[in-house]
C-alpha cells in the first residue's frame, strides 16, 4: 500500500519529488501517514483518553477533522 494513495494529486506529486531527491542525495525519507479514515482518526483520538497510551491528536475525526482526512477537494 502506498501511503500517498488518496492524497490530493498535486500534493502527492510534490511529496514524491521530495522523496526521490532526498533519496538521491543520501537522506532517504518516508511518508508515515497519508489519508486516514474517520475510524482510524477516531482510534488515534482515543489513545490517552479511553485507550492506553499518550494523547497523540486533538482531532476526533468527526467534530474536528484531521488534515489527514479527505477533504471536499480531494
Amino acid at each position: 500500500m502506498n501511503k500517498l494513495d488518496g492524497v490530493h494529486p498535486k500534493l502527492a506529486t510534490q511529496v514524491q519529488t521530495i522523496l526521490d531527491v532526498m533519496h538521491i542525495i543520501g537522506y532517504p525519507m518516508m511518508v508515515t501517514d497519508g489519508v486516514r479514515s474517520m475510524v482510524q482518526q477516531h482510534d488515534l483520538y482515543a489513545r490517552g483518553r479511553t485507550q492506553p497510551g499518550l494523547i497523540v491528536t486533538n482531532c476526533d475525526g468527526v467534530k474536528k477533522r484531521s488534515p489527514h482526512q479527505v477533504r471536499d477537494d480531494g
